[in-house]
């Protein structure tokens, strides 16, 4: 895109390249869009192996970017894997919600359920209060 590589990890080597289209829009455009949808639709705590990786989030990219999204095959193995849910199950949890993802879940609903139970607390006190 515009003359340059993106790599996200120089260990990483591509097995294979495919051109999916063009676009017309500007490179501020594009910054513009993979921010909006960093913040919309693929949020890094709604990662998922199997539902929500990251050839999901290439294929809505490349579907706003050109209007094509990335070849059905590429994500084949994880749509096969999500219409047997008991396969699924049988994958090691920090295969699919890698563990510092998991930590940061347990810890956003440990600190909702204190929340809760805080309100849950006050509320009580108000209805004694009132009796």
């Amino acid at each position: 895109m515009f003359g340059k590589e993106f790599v996200v990890d120089s260990d990483f080597t591509d097995l294979e390249s495919k051109i999916i289209g063009n676009t017309e829009l500007s490179e501020e455009s594009i910054k513009q869009m993979v921010s909006e949808m960093g913040a919309k639709d693929f949020r890094g705590k709604d990662y998922n192996l199997i539902q929500r990786n990251c050839n999901h989030f290439s294929d809505a990219f490349c579907k706003k970017l050109c209007g094509k999204g990335i070849p059905k095959n590429i994500n084949n193995l994880v749509k096969t894997l999500a219409q047997y849910p008991w396969l699924e199950k049988q994958i090691p949890k920090e295969f699919v919600t890698p563990k510092a993802l998991q930590n940061k879940v347990k810890d956003e609903e440990k600190k909702a359920k204190q929340k809760e139970n805080k309100q849950n607390s006050s509320d009580s006190n108000s209805d004694t209060t009132n009796e």
